[in-house]
């Protein structure tokens, strides 16, 4: 578990989901209740499993701009979406849009607040060029790191058929043999078993 930002310790903060269908007309949440009390009062920790999520430069990002910088990526968010951000992480924040009844009801049961975060935040480690990939709520969370920040996309990917698919493309704008393969999740060790052959060497976080 990683925290966006801030200095409490791992052990002081929970963190809860939620998922947006792929479809857009449904969502759940997880592990929060009306009585989700966070340690020392911290915020809750809730990431955001949504397709429509964008990397922004901070000093770039402006609340009343948030929506319009979806559509020019091309995830618009629905009607019955809310939009918000992550905090700053190196000089980025996330642009996420998701239910508006699952924002709204994280928020009114956590009395201490929420601070919204995204996979496509979680640390890429630079020293060589690198994909980052982690799988979940069938959303590929894709990171490319090659002397700097190449790529970073949410990107729909149900079955394996998507992720062989998703890699066919990746493997044509970049070659995958040179860099190396960061898996994260749950799915680490299924996708180095699909994935083995395509790059110069894989390891699962």
């Amino acid at each position: 578990m990683r925290r966006a930002t801030g200095s409490k310790s791992l052990a002081a903060t929970k963190k809860v989901s939620i998922q947006l269908a792929l479809d857009g007309h449904s969502f759940s949440v997880s592990g929060v209740t009306a009585e989700t009390v966070t340690p020392e009062g911290a915020p809750l920790e809730v990431e955001v499993l949504t397709p429509r999520t964008l990397l922004v430069p901070a000093a770039l990002y402006r609340e009343e701009t948030a929506g319009a910088m979806l559509a020019a990526a091309g995830m618009p968010a629905a009607a019955d979406d809310a939009i918000v951000r992550s905090e700053e992480r190196d000089g980025v924040v996330a642009v996420m849009a998701a239910g508006r009844e699952a924002i709204e009801a994280v928020r009114a049961s956590v009395p201490a607040g929420v601070r919204f975060t995204t996979p496509l935040l979680e640390p890429l480690d630079g020293d060589v060029p690198a994909v980052r990939c982690r799988v979940t709520a069938g959303i590929a969370y894709i990171k490319i790191w090659n002397d700097g920040l190449r790529m970073a996309e949410a990107v729909p990917a149900a079955t394996e058929e998507d992720l062989l698919c998703l890699f066919e493309r990746l493997g044509e704008a970049f070659v995958l043999r040179e860099y190396r393969l960061c898996l994260a999740g749950d799915e680490s060790f299924r996708l180095r078993r699909l994935l083995k052959n395509r790059f110069k060497e894989i390891v699962c976080e």
